[in-house]
Protein backbone atom coordinates (compact mmCIF):
# COMPACT_ATOMS: atom_id res chain seq x y z
CA UNK A 1 0.00 0.00 0.00
CA UNK A 2 1.01 3.81 -0.95
CA UNK A 3 0.36 6.97 0.26
CA UNK A 4 -0.55 8.78 -3.36
CA UNK A 5 -0.87 12.65 -3.50
CA UNK A 6 -3.22 14.60 -6.38
CA UNK A 7 -0.65 15.67 -9.25
CA UNK A 8 0.51 19.21 -9.55
CA UNK A 9 -0.18 18.72 -13.52
CA UNK A 10 -3.07 17.23 -15.11
CA UNK A 11 -3.10 14.12 -17.59
CA UNK A 12 -5.08 14.76 -20.91
CA UNK A 13 -6.91 11.95 -19.39
CA UNK A 14 -8.44 12.94 -16.26
CA UNK A 15 -9.24 8.91 -15.39
CA UNK A 16 -5.74 8.12 -15.89
CA UNK A 17 -4.28 10.18 -12.98
CA UNK A 18 -4.97 8.00 -9.89
CA UNK A 19 -2.37 5.36 -11.47
CA UNK A 20 0.26 7.58 -12.04
CA UNK A 21 -0.37 8.98 -8.32
CA UNK A 22 0.23 5.25 -7.02
CA UNK A 23 3.10 4.77 -9.22
CA UNK A 24 4.88 8.05 -8.11
CA UNK A 25 4.29 7.20 -4.42
CA UNK A 26 5.59 3.71 -5.09
CA UNK A 27 9.63 3.28 -5.72
CA UNK A 28 10.62 1.44 -8.81
CA UNK A 29 7.43 1.33 -10.31
CA UNK A 30 6.26 1.54 -14.20
CA UNK A 31 3.06 1.69 -15.80
CA UNK A 32 1.97 -0.60 -18.69
CA UNK A 33 -0.86 0.92 -20.55
CA UNK A 34 -1.55 0.81 -24.20
CA UNK A 35 -2.08 4.79 -24.53
CA UNK A 36 1.34 6.22 -23.98
CA UNK A 37 0.53 9.84 -25.00
CA UNK A 38 -1.76 9.76 -22.48
CA UNK A 39 1.39 9.68 -19.84
CA UNK A 40 3.69 12.51 -21.11
CA UNK A 41 6.60 12.28 -19.70
CA UNK A 42 7.29 15.64 -18.49
CA UNK A 43 4.10 14.64 -15.83
CA UNK A 44 6.03 11.17 -15.31
CA UNK A 45 9.16 12.51 -14.39
CA UNK A 46 11.37 8.95 -13.48
CA UNK A 47 8.27 6.32 -13.84
CA UNK A 48 8.79 4.56 -16.93
CA UNK A 49 6.11 3.90 -19.13
CA UNK A 50 5.67 1.31 -21.85
CA UNK A 51 2.82 -0.20 -24.27
CA UNK A 52 2.39 -3.96 -23.77
CA UNK A 53 4.64 -4.61 -26.68
CA UNK A 54 7.38 -2.78 -25.16
CA UNK A 55 7.36 -4.47 -21.68
CA UNK A 56 7.04 -7.82 -23.00
CA UNK A 57 10.18 -6.74 -25.00
CA UNK A 58 11.80 -5.28 -21.94
CA UNK A 59 10.95 -8.39 -19.74
CA UNK A 60 12.48 -10.70 -22.33
CA UNK A 61 15.60 -8.78 -22.55
CA UNK A 62 16.30 -8.08 -18.40
CA UNK A 63 15.22 -11.93 -18.22
CA UNK A 64 18.08 -13.25 -20.84
CA UNK A 65 21.02 -10.98 -20.02
CA UNK A 66 20.36 -12.43 -16.27
CA UNK A 67 20.40 -16.17 -17.78
CA UNK A 68 23.42 -18.49 -17.12
CA UNK A 69 25.10 -20.30 -20.44
CA UNK A 70 26.23 -23.57 -19.34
Amino acid sequence: MVTAFPLTIHLPDPDDEPFLEAALAAPGTLIITGNKKHFPPPACGKILVYSPAEFIKYLSKSRGSGAQKG
